[in-house]
């Protein structure tokens, strides 16, 4: 073995230490907080974060981390935010950082496919959600927001906050407005999305947002609460304040007046996460350690 590259700092870091117990083979880890939110989030119900930040289980969880990132030789960052984190929560040296963000794959559908998913799909104006139900998502908050829109929101996912959100959209008076349409393949998102109007991403914890490059692949516009990463791929006009539901129909209604001037933004940012480029950035990371060993 060459490099062992862990794609998360817990099962997967793990098993890289069995794998080398004595620290002989260069390490890599991908940073991913995740874990974190999974036993705090549906646990303890903490959607906040600076709430999560001050949570004692947190900081339990930090510590464990810190231990496991001492013992790896570099650390990849998906984003700016998330390197931040690495260096002010974790004490991580900012030289053993590398930043590489997530790629995206672009698919090609064809006629007779999209022509199908339209089918299944209400006609008229279309906001969509895609991502599992879980608090931190937000979710609530588009279905508040589609109380002042004339049109569906569509929510493509499944997770455990599935039948809160069902709750909600019932209280909310707008149980006719608000679709679930379960999780979908993740090579069928960017179909899905490019059948709707605007994705609609509310998320309040967010280390980078993957499904903001597939709204991007998708040519749809993107509307997203300006949280951990998400700053990071779109403009402040397609950004609002979390949890501000105001805010949400304002930067929708923005984004579908001003559709070809956010596709032409999004089109040109898309380029910077192809894969192509990311696999480079990955590459130069392990031949650095390659030529280490030699």
């Amino acid at each position: 073995i060459d490099v062992i590259h862990a794609h998360d700092p817990n099962v997967s870091a793990i098993a890289s230490f069995i794998i080398d117990p004595k620290g002989r083979v260069p390490c890599i880890v991908k940073y991913s907080g995740d874990l974190a939110w999974e036993l705090l989030g549906l646990k303890k119900g903490i959607t906040n974060e600076n709430e999560f930040w001050r949570s004692f289980s947190t900081k339990i969880l930090v510590g464990i981390e810190k231990v496991i990132f001492e013992k790896f030789d570099k650390i990849i960052a998906q984003s700016n935010y998330q390197k931040k984190m690495l260096e002010s929560v974790c004490g991580v040296d900012e030289h053993k950082i590398a930043l590489i963000p997530n790629g995206v794959h672009i698919y090609n559908y064809p006629d007779k496919e999209i022509q199908q998913v339209n089918s299944e799909l209400p006609g008229g104006l279309k906001i969509a959600s895609a991502c599992r139900l879980v608090p931190w998502k937000g979710l609530e908050y588009g279905i508040k927001a589609i109380k002042h829109i004339e049109g569906k929101y569509l929510i493509f996912g499944e997770g455990p906050d599935k039948e809160r959100l069902k709750e909600m959209a019932r209280k909310e008076g707008v149980w006719d407005k608000v679709l679930f349409f379960g999780k979908i393949p993740h090579e069928k998102v960017q179909l899905y999305l490019r059948c709707c109007d605007v994705l609609l991403v509310p998320s309040t914890y967010e280390p980078f947002g993957i499904v903001i490059l597939d709204g991007f692949a998708a040519g749809v516009p993107v509307v997203a609460s300006n949280v951990g990463g998400i700053p990071e791929l779109l403009r402040e006009e397609q950004m609002f304040e979390c949890y501000n539901v105001d805010e949400i129909v304002d930067r929708i209604h923005y984004c579908l007046e001003h559709r070809d001037k956010i596709a032409r933004i999004q089109t040109k940012k898309l380029e910077e996460y192809k894969w192509s480029r990311i696999a480079k950035k990955l590459l130069q990371i392990y031949e650095e350690f390659l030529g280490w060993r030699a």
